[in-house]
């Protein structure tokens, strides 16, 4: 029997356009997201992997600050078999015109973000939506996220980490009562709990819709700023309000998650990796990279029974350290390229050629 997600149409959205303006120099000349984490990844690999290895073949990418710095790595996508004619990635650039001030140009937040994109979701008409930052490393399971979500018939599911009192207090601190998230204490000074949201949710596209409408409604009752929302990020006001409706509930994650967004954390998250606690590079198929050794995870889908059905673009790639793969075709592929190298003629054969004098 498949699977929940295997059933359905799961919609992501990465969220790539913070400033990152906490990391200084770090960040002058490029979006957060490209940061470079152990060496041979930036740090949006782990969200696109994280998707990939789940099985999320439609992916918006939405960027804002030095969205150029991404391009290049992303690559269309290819890295994680996401450069495809249907579904796949896709850019979403900050756009001016069409629609009222507020949904136009840059967001002022993740939950802003998403309101400027409401209508779009709306046509997209998945069963589940994956919203994720993208300046994370993390170890989590994707199609569990989504199974447990569309299982549960939550209006949201947020993934949730054990932290200290410090981040809590830097961050979405909730209070979870039998897997349901009841309170939501958004950057508060002295948080009851040191549970707090990972910025990793999957919502009901038709209440994550209605909710963000119903936000934007009531604060345009009450306010005479006609640039905003009014929605911030999604622990100011999107979240609280879903958990007044009793229908959030909690996704502990079990693997490795910090967020970069400090240069402690940076730091402290390369400490993690020297020390042997970042199991999100435990696995021998993912992070995916344009500049990692390891390439594009196997493009499979269920089959009949339990047999898997692969494209033949999927081959087993090159292990991290250097070892050739096993796969057929993928050694055929290699042999033919070594032949066709070694066919060519070498520089030192070529004939020389000589310019016209001007």
């Amino acid at each position: 029997m498949l699977r929940a997600s295997h059933r359905s149409r799961i919609l992501a959205i990465v969220q790539a356009g913070g400033e990152g303006s906490r990391m200084d120099v770090l960040t002058r000349e490029r979006a957060k997201p490209a940061l470079p984490f152990a060496g041979e990844y930036q740090l949006i690999d782990f969200a696109l992997s994280a998707l990939s290895h789940g099985g999320v073949s439609d992916v918006w990418l939405g960027v804002q600050y030095q969205a150029t710095s991404l391009a290049r790595h992303v690559a269309g996508g290819r890295p994680w078999d996401l450069d495809r004619t249907q579904g796949g990635l896709q850019w979403l650039m900050p756009e001016q015109g069409g629609g009222p001030a507020a949904l136009t140009g840059f967001s002022a937040g993740n939950a802003d973000d998403l309101a400027g994109r409401a209508d779009d979701i709306r046509r997209a008409g998945a069963d589940a939506v994956v919203v994720l930052s993208a300046d994370s490393v993390f170890s989590l399971d994707v199609r569990e996220l989504v199974d447990a979500h569309l299982d549960s018939g939550a209006s949201c599911t947020v993934v949730t980490v054990e932290g200290t009192a410090e981040q809590a207090a830097a961050k979405a601190a909730l209070t979870v009562e039998d897997g349901v998230v009841t309170r939501v204490e958004y950057k508060a000074e002295n948080p009851s709990s040191t549970t707090i949201a990972a910025e990793i949710f999957v919502y009901d596209p038709a209440e994550l819709v209605e909710a963000l409408e119903e936000l934007r409604r009531r604060h345009n009752e009450t306010a005479q700023d006609e640039e905003h929302t009014g929605l911030g990020d999604f622990g100011e006001t999107l979240l609280p309000h879903l958990v007044e409706g009793g229908r959030v509930h909690a996704f502990p994650m079990q693997g490795y998650w910090r967020d970069m967004g400090t240069p402690v954390d940076y730091l402290v998250g390369h400490r993690d990796l020297l020390d042997g606690r970042v199991d999100a590079l435990d696995h021998p198929d993912r992070p995916s990279s344009a500049g990692s050794r390891s390439c594009r995870p196997p493009a499979c889908a269920p089959g009949p029974s339990s047999r898997t059905r692969c494209s033949p673009r999927a081959a087993t790639c090159a292990g991290r350290s250097g070892a050739p793969s096993s796969d057929p075709a993928w050694s055929s592929r290699r042999a033919r390229s070594s032949r066709t190298a070694s066919s060519s003629p070498t520089p030192a054969s070529r004939p020389r050629r000589t310019w016209p004098r001007a």
